[in-house]
């Protein structure tokens, strides 16, 4: 069964992780009172990377080591001493990309190559090799957008246009040749949301037109010409907020103001 996770966008803080747990229903959420690391951080991506059957953690940082965090089983994280390149970390993506049914780890750096990582079951991390790049990438998604049963990657970049690469089957990527827009990008999702049974594209922009790619079904996309706003965009979510079955497209805005005394 092919396995994917999804992430959740840091955006550019300095982050002491801070854990909330649910204590049952109507109960809200209580602090763990757990500090992971204080690194430059920017993305972080929950998933079960040494099929314990528990949601690990992995934090992309900004030049330092990219962190791998297992769960105790009951919502406690130590460090696992994983520290995986020291790049311009700005995205992180899980999903079994070589088909052995674990999860593996793609990260989008900024103007370097984008490397994937590969699970040897238990959550130990190689670096596959692979070099896709050297763009100024800020976020990067997985998801089967050619329907043939392997994960592909898309990757959003700052200035430039947007990349598809394509899975060959065994987690190797190759580059699409497709180039979607130049803009300012900053996260990007998949989801089929014109219900045409593949996956399509969405891509959250700074103070540019958010923009929505659609599939034709074997991986190539194009622009259908919506423009959704321009805001100052950092993030960009895919889901289902009512019941009639269609996908919606959440982009959350922030205005951050900062006084100095």
């Amino acid at each position: 069964m092919m396995k994917i996770c999804f992430p959740y966008n840091l955006h550019r803080h300095t982050v002491i992780a801070v854990m909330f747990l649910l204590t049952g229903y109507g109960a809200g959420y209580v602090d763990s009172e757990q500090s992971l690391g204080t690194n430059d951080s920017r993305a972080v991506i929950l998933g079960d990377v040494d099929a314990d059957l528990d949601l690990d953690m992995v934090v992309a940082n900004q030049n330092q080591g990219n962190k791998l965090y297992l769960n105790d089983g009951a919502g406690g994280y130590s460090d696992s001493g994983v520290s995986l390149g020291i790049n311009s970390s700005q995205s992180v993506a899980l999903g079994d990309i070589d088909g052995d049914d674990d999860l593996d780890m793609v990260v989008a750096n900024q103007n370097q190559a984008n490397l994937v990582y590969l699970n040897d079951s238990t959550g130990s991390f190689s670096d596959s090799g692979q070099s896709l790049g050297e763009n100024d990438s800020y976020a990067v998604a997985l998801g089967d957008i050619d329907n043939d049963g392997d994960l592909d990657m898309v990757i959003a970049n700052q200035n430039q246009a947007s990349l598809v690469y394509i899975n060959d089957g065994a987690g190797g990527f190759i580059d699409s040749e497709q180039s979607l827009g130049a803009n300012d990008s900053r996260s990007v999702a998949l989801g089929d949301v014109d219900r045409d049974g593949d996956l399509d594209m969405v891509v959250a922009n700074q103070n540019q037109d958010n923009r929505v790619y659609l599939n034709n079904g074997s991986g190539n996309f194009s622009d259908d010409d919506q423009s959704l706003g321009v805001n100052s965009s950092q993030s960009i979510a895919l889901g289902g907020l009512n019941s009639d079955g269609i996908l919606s497209v959440v982009v959350p805005i922030f205005l951050l103001k900062m006084e100095l005394f």
